[in-house]
């Protein structure tokens, strides 16, 4: 435990629950569902040659600490294409969650 200026940091050990794969150039945005704080993981690259670019999206209840692959929708009802290298932005006023951008 670190005290310092009126600063109380603490580190704990948590337990790892199984998540999405490593990879990168995803985007990873904090937005709120309800009354809980979650991250979404979206997209990226993958860590192996064959993986390109990845289609899944994840959360993360930053309550529980517990991940859930789910499923991502345009606001249409269609699926986005696989993506990495874009940008993600919470729309908090109308529950949304903008993409920007990014390679397929």
């Amino acid at each position: 435990r670190n005290e310092r200026a009126g600063c109380n940091l603490r580190l704990e050990a948590v337990d790892i629950v199984a998540g999405p794969a490593a990879r990168w150039r995803h985007s990873a945005t904090h937005v709120r569902i309800g009354s809980r704080d979650v991250l979404v993981v979206l997209g990226g690259r993958g860590t192996d040659a064959k993986t390109f670019s990845l289609d899944e999206g994840w959360l993360l209840d930053c309550d529980e600490l517990s991940w859930k692959c789910c499923p991502i929708f345009a606001t249409d009802g269609s699926l986005p294409c696989a993506r990495h290298s874009h940008a993600a932005a919470a729309i908090a006023s109308q529950g949304l969650l903008m993409i920007c951008g990014g390679l397929d």
